[in-house]
């Protein structure tokens, strides 16, 4: 009897530690997911500002982010394939926080918006050309 308390003492202790290194290897692993998520963001990042993906197109960059989290090295590659475009440089998200402006698009759809809602009944080629009449500028 005086052999099986060292023993199950013993047991004891590596259950505990072998539950220690458990819990490290899952706060490593993590860890490890967490890093492979922020390097995936890093890339879409880069390649917003490339012109390779649109910044709004949240779609897109749902799909590279599963993408280079699953298989980064052919990820990236596929990613460093997609032609830059230079129509890309000039988007922007809408309103410039600091100055209060908008982009051209966002103001085009504004005063589309105002046009629709002023004759809901008229058709959109009516709506754009008294658009184009009141806010030539806007649609040069």
């Amino acid at each position: 009897m005086s052999l099986i308390f060292p023993v199950e003492a013993r047991f004891n202790d590596l259950a505990s530690e072998n539950q220690q290194l458990k819990n490290q290897l899952q706060a490593l692993e993590t860890e490890r997911q967490r890093a492979i998520k922020a390097q995936a963001a890093a890339r879409i990042e880069q390649a917003i500002q490339a012109g390779r993906l649109a910044p709004a197109d949240k779609e897109a960059h749902a799909f590279w982010q599963e993408s280079l989290m699953r298989d980064q090295a052919r990820a990236i590659k596929a990613l460093e394939a997609l032609p830059g475009n230079a129509v890309l440089d000039t988007v922007t998200a809408g309103e410039q926080p600091a100055t209060g402006l908008r982009d051209k698009m966002g103001l085009q759809s504004q005063k589309l918006a105002e046009i629709q809602a002023a004759h809901p009944q008229a058709d959109f080629q009516t709506i754009f050309a008294k658009a184009q009449t009141e806010a030539p500028d806007l649609f040069r």
